[in-house]
């Protein structure tokens, strides 16, 4: 086992140490004016990527080779400083090794994470929705329920329906699976649309141009964006106001709870590497995205209010 760990080792190193010896050579007959000790770098990063072993092989040929080639082109005047030379150039050497196979593992590690969170949205798109459906057909015909109590349950499902298919098409988005049909479209007409296929119980307060403003997107992916932000913004308060206007070149849709206080100007770009953000908001992050837009969000504190605020190139 361990001859045949030692072989593998050797394998992945034999490339790297081929280029070791050929910088070794060319800075043997270089004068010693010119520096090479940099240039061993170039064998050690790929060695060490490949494997830490192999990484600790050629750091040891690459030590070797430029120790033998200073101490022949060099003369020796003080033994202390060239000892001292020669072991912090090692240890650089052995440092080097450990950050590149420490940055190889950690891209493997996310690699791994990303398959994991791949394989978990597939799962949920193929299998929770279906169950919802049924769950929530069976709460509406259900006999002997308070109807009070099985429609609230029933709007929980629902609701678990939507996570579950927001999640799938998140991740369809990153994978780039999702495709878009883009034509000029009236947003307008699409946030009269929200209003009215609103959640019952919640009240929006539209404020909306006569005129049309229309954009190049996809009505269908623009919709779900615009109900993911409903729908987040929508958990904080019943009742929540949609301003949908130009601004600069754009098309500017303001989804807010009513008892806001902070202005838009305080809204800040919405980050793919921000924990705080939920599902429904990064799902409507990269749909935006998709169509050449940006979205920003500002919060109250103690989750008094939020808003998000979409904006789309015209």
């Amino acid at each position: 086992m361990h001859m045949r760990s030692f072989k593998t080792v050797i394998r992945d190193a034999a490339p790297w140490l081929a280029v070791t010896a050929l910088i070794g050579g060319v800075d043997y007959i270089t004068p010693s004016a010119y520096a090479f000790a940099s240039m061993y770098f170039i064998p050690i990063f790929p060695a060490a990527w490949r494997s830490r072993a192999a990484g600790f092989v050629v750091a040891a040929a690459s030590s070797f080779a430029w120790i033998y080639c200073d101490f022949v082109q060099r003369p020796v005047t003080d033994v202390g400083a060239q000892i001292w030379n020669y072991s912090t150039r090692i240890v650089v050497f052995i440092l080097a090794v450990f950050l590149a196979s420490t940055l190889q593992r950690e891209q493997a590690r996310i690699a791994e994470l990303d398959r994991q969170r791949r394989s978990l949205l597939t799962l949920v798109e193929h299998e929770v929705p279906g169950p919802l459906r049924e769950l929530a057909t069976e709460l509406r015909g259900m006999a002997g329920v308070d109807a009070e109590h099985a429609d609230r349950l029933t709007r929980r499902a629902e609701q678990l329906l939507f996570l579950s298919n927001d999640l799938a098409s998140l991740g369809e988005l990153e994978a780039g699976s999702l495709q878009l049909h883009k034509r000029a479209t009236n947003v307008v007409d699409i946030v009269h649309e929200l209003r009215a296929g609103a959640v019952e119980g919640r009240h929006v307060l539209l404020t909306v141009p006569v005129a049309p403003l229309r954009a190049n997107v996809d009505p269908d992916r623009l919709r779900q964006a615009l109900d993911a932000m409903l729908r987040e913004v929508g958990a904080t308060s019943d009742t929540v106001s949609v301003d949908c206007r130009t601004d600069n070149g754009s098309v500017s849709i303001s989804i807010a709870s009513a008892n806001m206080t902070m202005p838009a100007t305080g809204a800040q770009i919405v980050r793919g590497d921000d924990a705080s953000v939920g599902a429904r908001t990064q799902l409507a992050r990269v749909l935006l995205a998709a169509h050449g837009g940006t979205l920003s969000s500002v919060r109250e504190s103690m989750g008094r209010g939020q808003r998000l605020i979409a904006r789309l190139p015209i």
